[in-house]
């Protein structure tokens, strides 16, 4: 495991280990040089200072050796949070999948491949032209949640899992977008993100992840195809505004047909209908009002007696 992969708590540990290791191991060197030589340590000074290199190179020996076991010591304690797995393999075959917490891997014959995030990631893929069933290219742009669920696979099987998450994204929309019209990938994409999420979790779990959720964040027709729509949705619009209108006329008709019959049944029922139409008009304020009847007819002789007596008074 590098550096950058190990927490503050697996550090400390290691950084214990290792002091455990390397001041014994110094202490262990000095009591066997001098069990050696009584007059060792007396005379290593005359030795490194005037005499005798060689002393040099014993003890850069003795550090080189006791600090490669003592990292080899410390390196066996990991710590991992409780997303995190590790992956062992045991003389370069699988062993177990170790983690989360505490936990020792002998050296040499045990080693870790690589560590792993359970944590839940969005992968999203870019703009891709696809064709749909009918013939019409259009762009989509999909974002898909995953989750790693066997670390063996993810880590033995796939060298690359993230380009191969694409591959399987890009596949899915391609094969379930060329299933479907235009009009259905427009009206019915629970649908489609529904089968879409179907096809790339079956894909996903030979690689050990789960596809959690699939988003079509948008699908662009060309532009053309838009322009074509926006006619096309005026015109049935406009249509649809004049057939209103047609059919409000027609129902008005029929009512001044029904009002028509009912006064035409009424003895005096027409004449009513005729004075408030003058009492409506007569409201209207700035305008004169003209009132013509045919020759002969008894209603306008008497309005226009009626208005000549009101003239000699």
């Amino acid at each position: 495991m590098n550096e950058k992969d190990t927490n503050s708590v697996q550090r400390f540990i290691r950084n214990i280990m290792w002091l455990v290791v390397m001041v014994p191991g110094f202490l262990f060197a000095l009591l066997l040089a001098r069990a050696s030589d009584e007059t060792f340590l007396a005379t290593s000074i005359n030795l490194v200072l005037i005499e005798l290199p060689w002393i040099w190179i014993y003890w850069i020996v003795i550090y080189l050796l006791v600090n490669w076991f003592a990292t080899l010591v410390a390196g066996m304690f990991f710590i991992l949070p409780e997303w995190e797995r590790a992956v062992v393999l045991r003389l370069g075959k699988f062993a177990d999948v170790k983690g989360p917490g505490m936990f020792v891997i002998l050296p040499f014959l045990y080693s870790v491949a690589d560590t792993v995030e359970m944590k839940r990631f969005t992968h999203k893929v870019d703009m891709t032209t696809t064709l749909t069933k009918d013939n019409v290219p259009v762009d989509v742009i999909a974002a898909v949640d995953f989750q790693i669920t066997d670390p063996q696979l993810v880590v033995l099987e796939v060298k690359n899992f993230v380009k191969t998450l694409t591959w399987i994204v890009t596949e899915a929309l391609k094969s379930t977008i060329g299933a479907c019209e235009l009009s259905e990938l427009l009206s019915d994409q629970l649908v489609i993100t529904h089968k879409l999420h179907d096809q790339i979790d079956a894909k996903a779990m030979e690689i050990g992840l789960s596809a959690k959720a699939v988003r079509i964040s948008d699908i662009i027709p060309p532009r053309r195809l838009i322009e074509e729509l926006s006619i096309i949705a005026q015109a049935e619009r406009g249509a649809k505004a004049k057939q209103i209108e047609a059919d409000a006329e027609v129902a008005v008709a029929e009512k001044l047909a029904e009002a028509a019959r009912l006064l035409q049944g009424v003895d005096g029922a027409m004449r009513l209908r005729e004075l408030q139409a003058l009492l409506v008009m007569a409201a209207e304020e700035g305008g004169n009002m003209v009132i013509v009847y045919p020759q002969g007819d008894p209603r306008g002789e008497m309005i226009a007696a009626a208005t000549a007596g009101s003239q000699t008074k």
